[in-house]
């Protein structure tokens, strides 16, 4: 794909629906970055990614949807770009001040391509630098829906780390549950 697509959603489906032919469960990115500047969500940043092989665990990934092998990486992206990690860093997914590498440091790919890759530096300034983002742009309201919105995550994420702290349990829980409703089904069959 070259340029900007007509219709973003219908781009973002195609790639989700590649993903999921290969095994994904979802975009392996977290967010998704068009040469516009127009950010998206892959798997959002509440998901772990599946781009950073050994890292996904500790790690925020961002796709520059586009082919930068070929094609000029536009500021506007590249600003996006930094912008989004500065917001990921803002809303608590990542540590201020974490080091931002292109996919191709985590993983044997071109990824993001040599166009992107010499960008890097303009990246991090954008993740750096003081300019506006879209959270100081946000009205009263929506910035108190945004409070809300991290207070539930907050709840959220302590609820996963007991849940992962109960991983084996939960997956003995389910394995039972998957018996119980195997043994449901077929009840149901014969009636």
């Amino acid at each position: 794909m070259r340029g900007v697509p007509s219709d973003k959603a219908a781009c973002l489906r195609g790639i989700e629906a590649h993903v999921l032919s290969i095994g994904y469960i979802a975009i392996d990115y977290n967010l998704m970055v068009f040469q516009d500047g127009d950010v998206w969500e892959g798997r959002g940043l509440p998901n772990e990614d599946a781009a950073t092989k050994d890292h996904n665990t500790d790690s925020v990934s961002i796709c520059a949807v586009g082919n930068f092998e070929i094609e000029a990486a536009p500021a506007a992206m590249v600003n996006a770009i930094g912008q989004a990690f500065r917001v990921a860093t803002q809303q608590g997914w990542m540590v201020n001040g974490a080091a931002i590498y292109p996919h191709s440091a985590t993983y044997s790919t071109a990824c993001p391509g040599r166009n992107l890759n010499a960008q890097m530096g303009a990246i991090r300034a954008a993740y750096t630098s003081g300019g506006t983002t879209p959270e100081e742009d946000l009205t009263p309201t929506q910035s108190q829906q945004l409070a809300d919105t991290r207070s539930i995550v907050a709840t959220l994420r302590s609820w996963t780390e007991g849940a992962e702290q109960n991983k084996t349990m939960f997956g003995r829980i389910m394995q039972e549950l998957t018996k119980v409703n195997e043994r449901l089904t077929a009840l149901e069959g014969k009636h």
